[in-house]
This record gives C-alpha cells, sequence and structure tokens, in this order.
C-alpha cells in the first residue's frame, strides 16, 4: 500500500496481509458497497443515540412534551454530519439538566443537618433522630453530645479507623481524567480500538473476534440467570427492552489500559473478573423504570407514589447474593466493592416519593441498604475472600455513600459482620478499575462489580454523556471489557430499540462457547 508522505512528498510503501487490506478497506470506505454498509451503521447509531438522549432530557424537564425534539422521521433524513452536530448540541443540554440537579442537591446539603464534624452539633441535636434511623431509636438518650459517633447527622468519614483495614494510597486524590479532552480522547481512541480488533466499522455486528482472536476470552464470559418467582414479576424478567434480568449476573474477563487518572498503562496487563450487575432504578428520573414495581400508591396524592422500602431493600439484598454466589463459584480470592446501585438511582427519589426530597430521609436508606449488603457478604462471600471496599469522600454523594458503609462494617450487634471486618480493606478514594489491575498481577482470581446498565451494558459509553457512571467510565477505559460488551449486546446485529428475546443475553454468551443461562 502505498502512503503519500506530507512533508517529503514521496509515496512510502507499506507491505500489509490480505485480511488488514479488506479490513482497512471495510473500515475507511474503500468500495461502494463498503462505504454504503458503513454509513448506513454509523448513521443507525447516530439516530439511536439521539432519540436515547432527547428521552433523557424530557424525562429531566418533567416529562414534558419535548419541545424542539427532532422526530424520527425528520432523523431519518438528515445527514451524518447534521445529525452528529445534533448530538453533540444535545448531549450539551442534557450535561447542563445534570449540572443544575447537582446545584440543587448541594444546596439541599448545604441546608440539611447533616455534617461531616462537630461544628454543627448544636443544630442537629435539635432535630428527631428517628428521621435518620427510624422510629425505633427515638427513645434512645439520642444525641450524646460529647459523641460524634452517636449522633446520627455526623457523617462519618477517614478521621478514624472503626477498628477497619485502610488503604490511604490514593486518600486525598480524586481519580478521573485532567480534563474533558482526555476523556474525549480516551472515549474515540477507545472506540477505534474495538472497531479494529473486532475488523469492523462502528455499527457492523461483529463475529470473527469471537470466533477467533477473542474465542478465549469470550468462553471464559459466565452469564447467572435467576430463576426465581422474583425474577418474573414486573420489570425484572429480561426481554422486550431488557437484555438482562433484574437478578441476573454477567461474569466476564477483561483488562484495563487506562489507570484511576486515565493514564495509559504500560507493561503487562492481567486479566481480572467484572461482575455485570444492575442496580435497581427507584430514582435516576420522575419516570424511573423500576419504582412502579416498589411503590404503592399515596393515599395523600393520587398522583404519587410511595417507595415500598422492605419491598425494594429486599430486591437489593437478592441482587447481592447472587453477585457472591457468582463470587464464590468463580473461587474469588480478592472481591472489589463500591457502593452499589447507590448513585443515579437513588438521586432523585424525591422526585418519585416526596419524603426523600429531604436529605436526611434519604440518607437513612442509604444507611438501611448498606447494613444489608454487609451482612449479604458477611453471611454469603466466601471466608476465603478478601473483601476490598472502594469509598470516596471528596463530594457530597460519595461522602454520603461512605458514610452508610463505614456504619455498617462499625455495627457490633451482628456477630458475623465483627468477623466480616477482619478480611475487609476499606481504600480511601479507591479505583476499582486500577485496584483490580494492581491485585490481578498478584492473584488469577480478581473480581470488581460493576454497576450495569441492563439494556446495553456499558450503556453509551462511547457517547459524550454519563460522565461519572461507573459503567460507562470503565468501558472508556478498556477495549477489551468494550469490545466483549459489544458482541454480548449484539449491538451492530440488530437496532437498539428492537425488542430483546428473553433468552437473547444466554443465546450471545453461549454462542462463541461461554456459560450461558447458570
Amino acid at each position: 500500500v502505498a502512503i503519500w508522505d506530507a512533508q517529503t512528498k514521496f509515496p512510502i510503501v507499506v507491505p500489509v496481509s490480505r485480511e488488514a487490506m479488506l479490513s482497512g478497506l471495510m473500515r475507511h470506505g474503500g468500495g461502494k458497497a463498503a462505504a454504503s454498509e458503513s454509513d448506513d451503521a454509523d448513521r443507525h447509531w447516530k439516530i439511536d443515540a439521539i432519540e436515547d438522549i432527547q428521552r433523557k432530557i424530557q424525562q429531566k424537564q418533567d416529562g414534558g412534551p419535548g419541545h424542539g425534539f427532532v422526530s424520527s422521521e425528520d432523523l431519518s433524513r438528515m445527514s451524518a454530519v447534521d445529525l452528529e452536530k445534533l448530538q453533540h448540541t444535545l448531549e450539551g443540554q442534557l450535561q447542563q439538566l445534570k449540572d443544575e440537579e447537582d446545584r440543587d442537591r448541594m444546596k439541599s446539603f448545604n441546608s440539611s443537618p447533616l455534617h461531616s464534624s462537630p461544628l454543627r452539633r448544636s443544630i442537629a441535636s435539635e432535630r428527631d433522630p428517628s428521621a435518620l434511623f427510624g422510629s425505633e431509636v427515638a427513645s434512645r438518650s439520642a444525641l450524646f453530645p460529647d459523641d460524634d459517633d452517636n449522633d446520627p447527622y455526623t457523617l462519618f468519614g477517614q478521621e478514624k479507623d472503626r477498628g477497619l483495614h485502610w488503604d490511604y494510597t490514593w486518600s486525598g486524590s480524586a481519580g478521573g481524567p485532567r480534563d474533558e479532552s482526555q476523556r474525549y480522547k480516551i472515549r474515540h481512541g477507545t472506540k477505534d480500538k474495538v472497531a479494529e480488533e473486532l475488523g469492523i466499522c462502528w455499527g457492523q455486528a461483529a463475529l470473527k473476534w469471537a470466533q477467533q482472536k477473542g474465542a478465549q476470552t469470550m468462553q471464559q464470559s459466565v452469564l447467572y440467570t435467576d430463576q426465581t418467582p422474583a425474577a418474573h414479576i414486573g420489570e425484572a424478567p429480561a426481554g422486550g427492552r431488557y437484555l438482562m434480568g433484574r437478578y441476573d449476573v454477567l461474569a466476564t474477563k477483561v483488562w484495563t489500559d487506562f489507570d484511576r487518572h486515565w493514564d495509559f498503562i504500560k507493561g503487562t496487563k492481567p486479566l481480572f473478573w467484572v461482575a455485570h450487575a444492575a442496580g435497581i432504578n427507584i430514582g435516576e428520573t420522575r419516570n424511573a423504570s423500576d419504582f412502579p414495581d416498589f411503590s404503592s400508591q399515596d393515599n395523600n396524592n393520587s398522583a404519587a407514589g410511595r417507595l415500598e422500602e422492605n419491598l425494594f431493600v429486599e430486591a437489593m439484598e437478592h441482587i447481592i447474593q447472587n453477585i457472591a454466589y457468582a463470587a464464590n463459584d468463580l473461587k474469588v480470592e480478592h472481591f472489589i466493592f463500591f457502593p452499589f446501585g447507590m448513585g443515579a438511582f437513588l438521586r432523585n427519589l424525591g422526585l418519585c416519593d416526596a419524603r426523600f426530597a429531604s436529605t436526611e430521609v434519604l440518607q437513612r436508606l442509604r444507611r438501611v441498604m448498606a447494613r444489608a449488603f454487609i451482612k449479604v457478604f458477611a453471611t454469603h462471600l466466601s471466608s476465603n475472600t478478601k473483601f476490598h471496599l472502594c469509598l470516596m469522600f471528596e463530594d457530597m454523594e460519595p461522602q454520603c455513600n461512605s458514610d452508610a458503609f463505614l456504619r455498617a462494617l462499625a455495627d457490633d450487634s451482628i456477630e458475623e459482620v465483627r468477623k466480616f471486618r477482619k478480611r475487609v480493606l476499606v481504600h480511601s478514594e479507591g479505583d476499582v478499575l486500577h485496584l483490580a489491575h494492581d491485585l490481578a498481577g498478584t492473584s488469577p482470581n480478581v473480581m470488581l462489580v460493576n454497576g450495569a446498565n441492563r439494556m446495553l451494558i456499558g450503556n453509551h459509553w462511547f457517547e459524550g454523556h454519563a460522565k461519572r457512571a461507573i459503567d460507562e467510565n470503565m468501558h472508556r477505559r478498556s477495549w477489551r471489557m468494550s469490545a466483549t460488551s459489544y458482541l454480548l449486546n449484539n449491538y451492530g446485529g440488530r437496532r437498539e430499540l428492537d425488542p430483546r428475546r428473553p433468552d437473547e443475553l444466554a443465546r450471545n454468551v453461549g454462542a462463541p462457547g461461554g456459560r450461558g443461562g447458570g
């Protein structure tokens, strides 16, 4: 192949194989058929992406009619260039709405009695502790003013070890890309790498990688399908818009290409397990998809719902039990966890149930969830497994989640939890992906948990929004994870909005030799 050198003005002859030549022609539009196929695939995924962003904007705008949105019919007539411009504009609008929500949450937090220091203890002592701990503790001599640990409005942080083992390696050093241009560069680089490895234009079906170079990785994929009665209720089953069932766990083997600062990792990249499981969405927007399954009608307001907390927490426990089962089945030695399901899926719960517009009431729910999670791990996770908990303290929401887990681990009332503490290591400002990379260098049996999207594993990691979501950001930092998810999602083999078959993921896992539906 002759490539024109812009500096020397002479052609450079580069030898390439026939397979690489054909792959390059397909990726770069060589030949009318390849170019047409590439254009069609590119347009299809851009239209799907735009429609998804418009839905999210509409949900955040009180579910209104979406004025100014472009219809599917009009989108189908737009050029690829115009689609890309529109997508970029909509991504900016969605990010503005998210930023506004963040400012409102911070305002609410600052006006609440929750605090991470004793400075506002006098305010907290005037409040009713039942808001945070429930009515069963309201009769205690309650807020012992000389002991922050007994003040329910104090957020536990890393100022005390509380009988836990800590790793402060990353403490005080927040992870993430230096700026959005770095995230953009890596996102597009990973997308190009996935297309190159799969030998496709983005948006096309890909089978050869699973059958050839990626065969061993795909054959190591394992799908744990829940068959309990709960798995068949409401929105729980796979099928329709869902690839995964509510209680299913998908384990895949991957490595990471970028560290916690999104810098490229040189040298050996050991493989480790990722357990993809989905949290229950009761509060991402006022139309949160799972809220109806865990709510009852509010007698005081027929248009509103009331979260049935016990049902919700039991369902989350069910998911955690299945994650622990997968870890035990795969003989995991190092298990890496984070505040699973306690981010976006709780963030706007107050829009669905007005009680949770209160920062204190929402924090009580976080603490109930964390206690339930820790109890499950203490009783279900193999005693040979080391438990690594990544907690963050830099921002308001992560600090609230960290408080919930630290309180759960400090609970001496449950014997199993007291014993479990001995094998827990808390990583301050821990990055689950970087930690998995480090641990996999010493053990072949490392697993981290990913808060996955049930409709599309990795969700739209290749787009510009979802800058804080763990699912998207982990995929952006690992081409192997992204390539595996591309195939298991059957991303290029169907339109994204087409209904799924109930056994589609099991088939996609089983086709290249993985364990599907176990």
